[in-house]
């Protein structure tokens, strides 16, 4: 997957940069990236997701 942006000729480079960066981020690339970074087991995966699941419901109290 490759990510394009497009930008002026009188843009900066920061500004290029800011919005490669919030594409990305909308893209979930670097959610991926850090999915794949070490193989989590299946019983721990489940066991993080409802860890993440309950913090949530606490947060917004659902």
């Amino acid at each position: 997957m490759f990510t394009k942006v497009s930008i002026d000729r009188s843009d900066s480079f920061d500004k290029a940069l800011r919005a490669f960066k919030r594409k990305c981020i909308k893209e979930g690339l670097l959610a991926d990236m850090r999915r794949g970074e070490y193989y989590v087991k299946p019983s721990i995966r489940k066991r993080l997701k409802s860890a993440k699941a309950r913090s949530r419901k606490a947060r917004y109290g659902m």
